[in-house]
């Protein structure tokens, strides 16, 4: 069962490349969900707002300590405005 095949360093590489090239252009990445802004509340959660900008938590906690987007402190929960999420975006994208 078990074949020793010898090959050149150089074939070896040819083979991978090929097989790695063949992969890559079948591989189509499934596209983040779509969030509807009407569906969400005023107030998001650090998960709804990071799922909003599909980042981490702690990307979130990341730009919010340095002032990028702003956040409401009630008691020791973090919540985000919608309105606050999509003006950090507007500032991103111009």
């Amino acid at each position: 069962m078990n074949e020793l095949i010898l090959t050149t360093k150089a074939e070896l590489t040819e083979l991978i490349n090929a097989c790695l090239d063949t992969k890559l252009k079948e591989y189509k990445p499934e596209p983040p969900p779509v969030i509807v802004a009407n569906d969400l509340p005023e107030l998001l959660t650090r998960k709804q707002a990071a799922e909003l900008l599909n980042i981490s938590l702690v990307t979130l906690d990341t730009h919010t300590n340095a002032g990028k987007i702003p956040v409401q402190r009630i008691g020791h929960r973090k919540l985000y405005r919608k309105q606050d999420i999509f003006n950090a975006l507007q500032k991103v994208k111009n």
